[in-house]
């Protein structure tokens, strides 16, 4: 009976001591602070995951700039110290008492240079976050590749049975986005048939049809997880937004095209960039890496972290052009984020490096960097390039609204002046300062249009700014076409964000400089003079010269309409070209559409002349006996105009709404079609062997007039105001 009281009394003591030990915890913690960081630093995520080193949440949820850190009420903390409630170390960053946040998890955080430190986070917060805080976008893991591909040579295996290789090796990846270089267009096409139903792709060809270099810096991205949020492909040139060479000793166009990336389910986003630099001349190269650095940078300081692939074409790090780029702490050659150092030299191992894969190393850790070599495909060599494989964390970053961040706007003193153009009376020189958006970056392009003094409008036209150059102008200078010298008119400037979006326009009224111009009535046109009387196409010059309609077109009461389906064709001109090749002039009033491709009237087929559609706008273009020389000037979408195209025997010259645009040497004699059955002229199109037309258009045609004479500029002026 004794043990069984005494056992009684150690169990009844026992379970007392439990009770009050619950209690004493219960009171401790209802009377602690709720916002207890080991660490000193706490921060908000979207979604559960990595949070960039540093960032943390202030009181009100404002998130404090990286390597800061937010400790208990009443404490102070440095950056990076583990802090005990009560207790003050050596100054750092305060925290306004007050601060809370809700239920927390530890998570581990691996910085750039592989340091770890635990954080407390909140967890689950992103747009359901308080009025005041500052929306997170989750941590995610990005995989992206670089790869150079082999056009097709002589040495290796045709493109049709490396591309089934080259295809199933990506797929293999996972990748998240593609970066390729010297993609031409039967690449693509292969690509596109083999990818296709997981990748879509943007950017655009480096040069314009067959021209020489017309690969292009293409990147896939997965279709069915991320949207493009804007994207644009310029040339790494001085002229960046038209197809173009750094100069004359590059070889061909080079590109880099960038995508901002966002991930559907998330609204995760990223930046891939991808290029393709230039190897014979060290200062195009130099000029070109600072081009797509400033790129990274500007992309880097709107919030997004950015993934910078490419063939860079500048041998080995320790060069000028590659440690210009790292000479930014912000960006990182991905290889050297990792202790994974392997060399990428391809060529099958001759030569030096020249592939690389940069990163903004403040917002992600490189998780793996690998070299996939080109001839580990069995026995395919698929380039002879290696892939550049990058795999990263992005930290979770707090979200950011391009749109927003991109605001544009012209100052309110801006300066626009206009003066008298050297090229023709008929046009006017404006010049004004560039508008910035709220990063200070200048605009894309500015939109132009002209009214008279009634305010009917005269013309329109697009510039584009120097977002994409190094050292960007204060001004942007441009012509403006159309006018009457001595009358009034009033130009509206729009400018359009780095990412397209519209700005606030200004208005400026001004008188036209220079002297009256006198106009003077040319005869009428001896071969050609096509309108539409009474809903018909018809010849009202002399010559006797018959047109057909091939297939369907649209009639208005005043023009010709055609949707890429038919065209018009002219009987055999065979009889009229000894009068042209001395000089003729080709009249066209048309309306543009929003396709700007095709051959709008063209006589081209191994040889010939016309007017046509480039990457670079309108051409008025003739064949030299060895290529096309073009006089170009660019266009809008869904505006009309009054071209002519004048070949003096010697020079072409192309007119815009009456003024001298360009003027180019033909550099050789005149070569016409020696085709039989494509000596005619197609309206709507070009002329082909058949006579059934081809390289159609969709454009509204008003008149097509062709002279035997070289008609001045007070006769061209007179046609454009008549």
């Amino acid at each position: 009976m004794k043990n069984n009281l005494i056992r009684l009394s150690k169990t009844a003591l026992f379970l007392f001591l439990i009770v009050c030990t619950i209690l004493l915890c219960a009171s401790c913690i209802s009377n602690s602070p709720s916002n207890v960081n080991t660490t000193g630093s706490t921060v908000t995520t979207g979604e559960e995951g990595t949070t960039a080193p540093g960032t943390t949440t202030a009181s009100g949820g404002t998130t404090a700039a990286p390597g800061t850190t937010t400790a208990t009420p009443g404490t102070t903390t440095t950056p990076g110290t583990t802090t005990t409630p009560g207790t003050t170390t050596t100054p750092g960053t305060t925290t306004t008492p007050g601060t809370t946040t809700a239920t927390v998890t530890t998570t581990t955080t691996v910085t750039p240079t592989s340091t770890t430190t635990t954080t407390t986070t909140t967890t689950g917060g992103g747009d359901e976050s308080g009025p005041d805080e500052v929306p997170m976008l989750p941590a995610q893991e990005v995989k992206v590749l670089s790869q150079n591909i082999l056009t097709n040579d002589s040495s290796h295996l045709p493109r049709e049975q490396r591309a089934p290789v080259m295809i199933n090796y990506f797929l293999s990846l996972g990748l998240d986005s593609i970066g390729v270089q010297e993609c031409v267009s039967q690449w693509a096409d292969l690509l596109d048939a083999g990818l296709g139903h997981l990748y879509a792709r943007v950017g655009v060809e480096c040069g314009t049809g067959a021209d020489k270099g017309s690969f292009a810096t293409y990147i896939y991205y997965l279709k069915d997880k991320y949207r493009v949020i804007a994207t644009d492909t310029f040339w790494l040139s001085t002229t960046a937004d038209v197809p173009s060479k750094f100069n004359d000793v590059v070889d061909m166009n080079r590109t880099c095209t960038w995508a901002i990336l966002e991930d559907m389910q998330t609204g995760f986003r990223y930046v891939h960039v991808n290029c393709h630099t230039d190897h014979k001349d060290k200062t195009a190269n130099v000029v070109q890496l600072q081009m797509i650095r400033d790129l990274i940078v500007r992309f880097e300081e709107m919030g997004y972290p950015v993934f910078a692939t490419g063939d860079y074409n500048n041998p080995d790090p320790g060069k000028v052009a590659y440690n210009q780029m790292l000479a930014d702490p912000r960006i990182g050659d991905a290889r050297y984020e990792t202790d994974n150092t392997d060399d990428t030299v391809s060529h099958f191992g001759v030569g030096s490096s020249i592939d690389y894969c940069f990163v903004t190393r403040d917002k992600m850790e490189v998780l793996k960097f690998d070299v996939i070599d080109c001839d580990q495909h069995g026995e395919v060599v698929v380039s002879d390039h290696n892939g550049i494989y990058t795999h990263a964390r992005v930290y979770s970053l707090p979200k950011q609204d391009h749109l927003t961040l991109s605001a544009v706007g012209f100052a309110e003193d801006v300066r626009v002046e206009a003066e008298e153009s050297a090229t023709s009376s008929a046009a006017q020189s404006l010049t004004f300062e560039q508008a910035r958006d709220t990063n200070g970056l200048v605009a894309l392009k500015y939109e132009i249009a002209l009214y008279d003094a009634q305010n009917e409008f005269v013309y329109r036209t697009v510039v584009y700014g120097q977002t994409h150059r190094p050292h960007q102008p204060v001004t942007v200078t441009t012509l403006l076409l159309g006018g009457l010298p001595t009358n009034t008119y009033r130009v509206e400037i729009t400018p359009y964000s780095f990412f397209g979006v519209a700005g606030e326009p200004i208005s400026r009224e001004f008188v036209w400089a220079g002297e009256e111009i006198t106009l003077e009535e040319p005869e009428a046109p001896d071969l050609l003079d096509v309108s539409v009387k009474y809903g018909v196409p018809t010849n009202g010059a002399q010559s006797g010269i018959s047109l057909e309609t091939v297939n369907s077109i649209g009639a208005a009461a005043d023009a010709m309409v055609f949707n890429k389906e038919g065209n018009i064709r002219t009987s055999s001109l065979a009889s009229e070209y000894s009068k042209l090749v001395d000089g003729f002039t080709f009249e066209i009033t048309f309306k543009t559409s929003d396709d700007l491709t095709g051959s709008i009237a063209g006589n081209f087929h191994a040889g010939g002349f016309g007017m046509s559609y480039t990457a670079a706008g309108l051409a008025f273009s003739i064949h030299n006996g060895e290529e096309y020389v073009r006089a170009q000037v660019a266009v809008m979408p869904n505006t009309t105009y009054h071209a002519v195209g004048v070949f003096d025997g010697e020079y072409l010259h192309l007119y815009l709404n009456g003024a001298r645009v360009d003027t180019i040497a033909l550099g050789g004699e005149m070569e016409l079609p020696t085709v039989d059955g494509a000596k005619y002229l197609c309206i709507g199109g070009d002329s082909n062997a058949n006579g059934s037309g081809e390289n159609m258009s969709k454009v509204t045609v008003y008149n097509v007039s062709l002279y035997s004479s070289v008609l001045n500029e007070s006769e061209i002026f007179y046609l454009a105001q008549n």
